[in-house]
């Protein structure tokens, strides 16, 4: 799979990774380029992948585009304060509160996939 190096980890499977400010623990993703002048300031963290939809809109796009209907939203993760915009994918429809799990993907980089309890 494709996917870009600086954002996921090489682990199976792969990890969002984020940025912790050294001092004040404060996470941000996407993380700092190595080459950023605030690369120094800032640890390579692992996120959990795991996260409770925040806010989301169906797109309608136009029927001559011939593109089906799709979500799109913010997902916070448990990491606190890290919310994140993406791609939601699911069978039905999506609700504030459910529980989605970030996944790499080589057309938008990574997509969130709705976790379905049993």
């Amino acid at each position: 799979m494709d996917i870009t190096p600086h954002y996921w980890s090489q682990g199976s499977p792969p990890k969002p990774l984020g940025s912790m400010h050294k001092k004040s623990k404060e996470i941000i993703f996407p993380p700092f380029a190595q080459d950023s002048p605030l690369a120094n300031d800032y640890l390579c963290q692992e996120l959990n992948p795991i996260g409770t939809l925040y806010s989301y809109t169906v797109i309608h796009p136009s029927l001559k585009s011939g593109i089906q209907p799709y979500a799109i939203g913010f997902v916070d993760l448990p990491d606190f304060p890290v919310r994140i915009f993406g791609r939601l994918i699911q069978s039905g429809g999506p609700a504030i509160g459910d529980q989605y799990l970030m996944k790499p993907d080589t057309e938008f980089g990574h997509i969130f996939e709705k976790i379905n309890k049993p």
